[in-house]
């Protein structure tokens, strides 16, 4: 899989006339190969151990560049922080609104099929603007609560990051 997203992005950067220099091409094998939802820090930091010399501008512009192309997405945080889905197919991200981290969770085929024939379903319905003009690029859902690292530390030792809110939860 992680080979042909690659070979699918190169492509698409070709299309678009864009250059593939080696640094550029760091980026896009890390994205490829994560499955860690990595801020821009940490794509820098992983090609910055094969590139010593590559500019944050380059990292920053190639991400830049992958969002606009529709080839990954921004994952904004409620607080502000941004990292980035490098693997668009339908999945859930498990979010831990403690440290950030953010897992996939991969959805059946079975579930898949359900989606599409309910958006169909709507669509074929009640054919509006919300949806009849609308092109899907990507599909996303997201559950907020507290990775298992997390949950274990403020079960065993709530310190001074665990909110008066996660304390509450913790009781129940």
């Amino acid at each position: 899989m992680t080979d042909t997203l690659l070979e699918r992005w190169k492509q698409t950067l070709t299309k678009h006339g864009i250059r593939l220099t080696p640094q550029r091409d760091a980026v896009l094998a890390f994205l490829a190969e994560t499955r860690i939802h990595p801020t821009a820090a940490e794509v820098y930091a992983a090609v910055r151990e094969k590139f010593p010399h590559i500019s944050r501008a380059t990292v920053y512009n190639t991400l830049n560049l992958m969002v606009r192309l529709g080839l990954i997405a921004e994952l904004r945080r409620e607080e502000g922080s941004l990292r980035y889905e490098t693997h668009l197919e339908p999945h859930i991200n498990l979010i831990c609104i403690r440290c950030g981290r953010v897992q996939d969770v991969e959805l059946s085929e079975d579930v898949l099929t359900t989606m599409k024939k309910r958006l169909s379903d709507a669509q074929a319905m009640e054919p509006t603007p919300r949806l009849g003009e609308f092109h899907v690029l990507y599909a996303r859902v997201d559950l907020y609560g507290y990775c298992a690292q997390c949950w274990s530390e403020m079960n065993t030792q709530p310190d001074e990051k665990t909110s008066e809110r996660e304390k509450e939860v913790i009781a129940l």
